[in-house]
C-alpha cells in the first residue's frame, strides 16, 4: 500500500467518525492505539511496521463502525 492510499484510507476513517459524531474520540483512540500496537509488537516479539499499524487502525475502524 502506498502513501497516497494510506492517507486516503486514514482520511476516510476520520471523516466517517466525524459524520457519526465521534471524530475527536476517534483521533484520540488512534493515538492511544499507536502505543498499544507498539506494546503488542514488543510482547509478541514482532517488529512493528507501518503496514501492521495500518491493519491495526483498520481493525479499530471496523470495530468503531459496528
Amino acid at each position: 500500500m502506498d502513501a497516497k492510499k494510506m492517507s486516503e484510507l486514514l482520511e476516510g476513517y476520520e471523516q466517517k467518525a466525524y459524520a457519526e459524531g465521534f471524530g475527536q474520540d476517534w483521533l484520540t483512540d488512534v493515538g492511544e492505539n499507536l502505543k498499544i500496537y507498539m506494546i503488542d509488537c514488543q510482547n509478541n516479539g514482532v517488529q512493528p511496521s507501518f503496514e501492521g499499524l495500518m491493519k491495526w487502525i483498520t481493525d479499530l475502524h471496523v470495530k468503531a463502525m459496528a
